[in-house]
């Protein structure tokens, strides 16, 4: 076989870029057979729960303001690297008007900002025309105060540590999920004041059902109600966990993001059982 690939890499033409030219296999039914052993494999993926990596993004906010219940905080950034949806956030509707009707004179390349001769400009009382060059916009964003004294600051939490998955009755008895999510700083918080980093008690009412953190396997049924084995892959602020099959080698990008978020509710729904593999695969129920 070693000799067959070295005269089939000789062979290569090289203008294709390819190692190998055309070979035959070592017998008829060799793809089919590989491909029957893989899917017999369990990938035991490494799972760490250590309370460790960054807490909180390096940026520092203002005090955070409140629009009813959503929270939200005042930014500032040169237009030219603002996104559509940052311009149509724009604090000041003079200014957002001025930037919204200069970019579509510009065919909606924001790119052509970057030319001072480009940029919108602001008319003031005596006549004078001031360039917008940056602006302030609002963006949804819930933060945490760190620090005390000169030192207190806003932050945003930097990555989500788990989520905790519970149960509950509605109003007209239904069984639902329902889920929190604890950051990377949360979890520390809770390590440092000594207290369980992963809380089991969510209020009366509330049962307890399991944890979810990154690289975690959960067996559940997909759209068709064909049971599979799934590994966490993120965790959203809003709660949507993030699946992907365990097996599954192909880079984010190249995986199509149908049927590969859960809330806790749809989990409840697909039938999601947490599991653990050991390091050779063998899988069991876990306790959690």
């Amino acid at each position: 076989m070693v000799k067959k690939l070295a005269e089939a890499a000789q062979k290569a033409p090289q203008a294709k870029k390819r190692y190998y030219a055309p070979m035959d296999p070592p017998w008829p039914s060799f793809l089919d057979d590989v491909r029957e052993q893989i899917n017999n494999i369990t990938v035991s993926h490494r799972v760490s729960r250590k309370v460790n990596g960054p807490i909180h993004k390096e940026t520092n906010y203002g005090k955070p303001r409140k629009d009813g219940k959503v929270e939200y905080v005042h930014l500032r950034k040169p237009i030219e690297n603002m996104s559509k949806k940052e311009i149509e956030n724009i604090v000041d509707p003079v200014i957002r008007q001025k930037v919204q009707e200069k970019l579509k004179e510009l065919g909606g390349d924001k790119r052509k900002f970057s030319d001072p001769e480009n940029l919108p400009r602001l008319e003031t009382k005596d006549k004078r025309a001031i360039p917008i060059k940056k602006a302030r916009f609002r963006k949804n964003l819930k933060t945490e105060q760190v620090g005390d004294g000169p030192r207190k600051r806003n932050i945003v939490t930097g990555s989500n540590h788990h989520i905790e998955i519970y149960e509950y009755q509605d109003k007209k008895g239904n069984t639902k999920w329902d889920g929190e999510v604890v950051s990377t700083f949360e979890a520390m918080r809770r390590l440092k004041a000594k207290e369980p980093v992963i809380m089991r008690d969510h209020g009366e009412g509330k049962r307890f059902i399991y944890s979810l953190a990154i690289n975690e396997g959960v067996l559940m049924k997909d759209k068709r109600g064909q049971e599979k084995l799934y590994r966490v892959q993120k965790i959203g602020q809003d709660k949507k966990i993030w699946f992907i099959e365990n097996k599954d080698a192909r880079l984010v990008g190249k995986i199509p993001t149908e049927d590969r978020s859960r809330s806790p509710e749809t989990l409840r729904k697909s039938g999601a059982k947490k599991v653990l593999l050991d390091p050779l695969g063998n899988l069991r129920r876990a306790n959690d």
